[in-house]
């Protein structure tokens, strides 16, 4: 799949499967979505889930269940068989988040790879996420000790996937 606009309607039918796997937390359709040897990474830096059967288990453990959320999502970008997905879930409970989603499709149009970015969307009426969650996003990350607004961050690290 070398061509953008094969990729670009293979990332939406895609996204239209997982949509339908986020509201029914079925298995079978979750195991739609992904090559036998998929990794699966809630966070852009975090071990996957590696393989359909592992994949299929962590989300069924940590699933949303359906109504409790509103999604909004658009294509990005497309780089070869990659697809960006840029995206925004509200929760019912009043968590909202800003996501950047990074699919690698198969020529059957399974991913792959799939890695989550999010972030956190805070307003004055919006309050700070909970720690009960479903398979989306994962908890924040405590902050790092000794850390206040003004302080230096580390270096960035290099990607391990050598991105």
């Amino acid at each position: 799949m070398t061509e953008r606009i094969d990729t670009d309607a293979a990332v939406r039918r895609w996204m239209d499967g997982y949509l339908s796997a986020w509201t029914s937390n079925e298995p079978d359709d979750i195991r739609a979505l992904f090559t036998p040897d998929a990794e699966y990474r809630t966070e852009p830096w975090s071990s996957p889930m590696q393989g359909v059967d592992q994949i299929v288990a962590g989300w069924v453990e940590r699933k949303d269940e359906p109504d409790t959320f509103a999604f909004t999502w658009d294509v990005a970008g497309i780089d070869g068989s990659r697809a960006f997905v840029q995206a925004q879930t509200d929760y019912r409970d009043g968590r909202t988040y800003s996501n950047l989603w990074v699919i690698d499709l198969d020529d059957t149009g399974r991913a792959r790879s799939f890695t989550e970015w999010w972030m956190v969307i805070l307003s004055s009426r919006r309050r700070a996420p909970s720690h009960g969650r479903g398979p989306h996003p994962s908890p924040p990350r405590r902050p790092r000790r000794g850390a206040h607004p003004g302080a230096p961050r580390p270096p960035a690290r290099s990607c391990p996937s050598g991105w």
